[in-house]
């Protein structure tokens, strides 16, 4: 339950950092632009230490359902959910430790939904799908396109009850069904990309042990060629055919 010597400092970190997370959903700037990634610095900055007071005052328990949060906490599930968000947007660094970091504030949020009893059985399938690796492997294109026109006409009627809510509990639990469905999208793209990056790995490192196989084959040559002309003044040099021929291929990004 909420602590009242922090739920002042808890609510205006929250509150902060849901501010310039609403400025960037509707910045023009581009992502890479500095002004945006210190936005997103700063909100990281501001849930961080939200996250933080969350755990110091023990504000959830594993033994509580929905029903037994009370609505000036509950909306506070929702500070994982943000940082896996923000997370996706920072630029200029590791790109793999970024979606490692953003895949692990998503799935602690979507936990904490399951644990509270607020994630629908439709969203843990979706999840167990996405931790086993289906959404990166070809499958029915008519399924996934009844999914995904599923998912949209579920978020489309979220957004709605969200605009004409006037009750804060319900508000609030309408917003986390939204976050739900947004970040089992992020988790979906995370997984995708994470496969392409691993193959991209793959082709630099086939790609620099094949560079570095022509280095030593030349290297080889050279002082194949030397060893001949140190047996003769004139020796001649390795003809065509000695020399050894290598090509090196790029599998097609």
């Amino acid at each position: 339950m909420s602590d009242s010597t922090s739920d002042l400092s808890l609510r205006g970190e929250f509150v902060a950092g849901q501010e310039l997370h609403s400025r960037l959903e509707a910045s023009s700037l581009s992502t890479t632009d500095a002004a945006y990634q210190r936005d997103v610095r700063a909100a990281l900055a501001h849930f961080e230490t939200a996250a933080d007071l969350v755990h110091r005052v023990a504000l959830f328990s594993v033994n509580e359902i929905v029903e037994d949060i009370n609505t000036t906490d509950m909306r506070f599930l929702l500070v994982e959910s943000y940082q896996g968000d923000l997370t996706l947007r920072l630029v200029g660094g590791d790109r793999v430790q970024i979606l490692k970091t953003a895949k692990s504030y998503f799935e602690q949020f979507l936990f904490n939904c399951d644990t509270h009893d607020i994630l629908r059985a439709e969203d843990k399938t979706r999840l167990e799908r996405i931790k086993d690796g289906a959404v990166t492997r070809g499958g029915d294109p008519a399924s996934a396109r009844a999914q995904k026109i599923a998912q949209f006409q579920r978020e489309k009627a979220i957004k709605a009850k969200i605009e004409v809510d006037d009750a804060d509990r319900e508000f609030v639990l309408t917003l986390i069904d939204l976050h739900v469905l947004r970040t089992l999208d992020h988790l979906t793209s995370v997984a995708q990309e994470e496969v392409m990056l691993e193959e991209m790995h793959r082709m630099r490192e086939r790609a620099g042990d094949a560079g570095g196989e022509r280095v030593d084959l030349a290297r080889d040559a050279a002082r194949l060629d030397a060893g001949l002309r140190g047996g003769r003044a004139d020796g001649p040099l390795l003809s065509k055919e000695g020399k050894v021929s290598w090509g090196l291929r790029f599998l097609e990004a």
